[in-house]
Protein backbone atom coordinates (compact mmCIF):
# COMPACT_ATOMS: atom_id res chain seq x y z
CA UNK A 1 0.00 0.00 0.00
CA UNK A 2 1.15 3.23 -0.81
CA UNK A 3 1.38 5.89 2.22
CA UNK A 4 0.06 9.40 0.90
CA UNK A 5 2.95 12.27 3.21
CA UNK A 6 0.58 15.52 3.92
CA UNK A 7 3.60 18.48 3.80
CA UNK A 8 2.50 21.08 6.17
CA UNK A 9 0.70 23.58 4.11
CA UNK A 10 -1.58 20.99 1.89
CA UNK A 11 -5.08 20.03 2.87
CA UNK A 12 -6.66 16.56 2.64
CA UNK A 13 -8.42 17.22 -0.14
CA UNK A 14 -5.36 17.85 -2.42
CA UNK A 15 -4.94 14.47 -2.70
CA UNK A 16 -8.63 13.12 -3.28
CA UNK A 17 -8.66 11.90 -7.12
CA UNK A 18 -10.71 13.53 -9.52
CA UNK A 19 -12.90 10.59 -9.57
CA UNK A 20 -14.08 11.35 -5.78
CA UNK A 21 -13.70 14.82 -5.88
CA UNK A 22 -17.40 15.76 -6.39
CA UNK A 23 -18.31 15.82 -2.87
CA UNK A 24 -20.53 18.15 -1.79
CA UNK A 25 -18.50 19.27 1.31
CA UNK A 26 -15.28 19.04 -0.01
CA UNK A 27 -14.89 18.08 -3.61
CA UNK A 28 -12.65 20.38 -5.36
CA UNK A 29 -14.64 19.81 -8.90
CA UNK A 30 -17.91 20.47 -7.54
CA UNK A 31 -18.55 24.60 -8.37
CA UNK A 32 -21.15 24.85 -5.89
CA UNK A 33 -20.39 22.83 -2.79
CA UNK A 34 -18.80 23.91 0.55
CA UNK A 35 -14.81 23.35 -0.58
CA UNK A 36 -13.97 22.49 2.61
CA UNK A 37 -10.26 22.26 3.42
CA UNK A 38 -8.91 20.25 6.26
CA UNK A 39 -4.83 20.57 7.61
CA UNK A 40 -3.19 19.37 10.22
CA UNK A 41 -2.62 21.92 13.37
CA UNK A 42 -0.22 20.17 15.77
CA UNK A 43 -1.62 16.58 16.51
CA UNK A 44 -4.92 17.71 15.58
CA UNK A 45 -6.91 18.22 12.23
CA UNK A 46 -9.01 21.32 11.37
CA UNK A 47 -11.34 22.14 8.87
CA UNK A 48 -12.21 26.06 8.87
CA UNK A 49 -15.47 27.20 6.53
CA UNK A 50 -16.88 30.08 5.64
CA UNK A 51 -20.23 29.53 3.76
CA UNK A 52 -20.67 31.32 0.28
CA UNK A 53 -24.12 33.41 0.25
CA UNK A 54 -26.21 30.56 -1.87
CA UNK A 55 -25.14 28.26 1.01
CA UNK A 56 -27.58 29.98 3.37
CA UNK A 57 -31.20 29.07 3.58
CA UNK A 58 -32.39 32.75 4.71
CA UNK A 59 -30.52 35.79 3.75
Amino acid sequence: MNEIKIKKGNAFQDFYPDDVAHCYGCGKLNEYGHQIKTYWEGDETVTKYTPKEYHTAIP
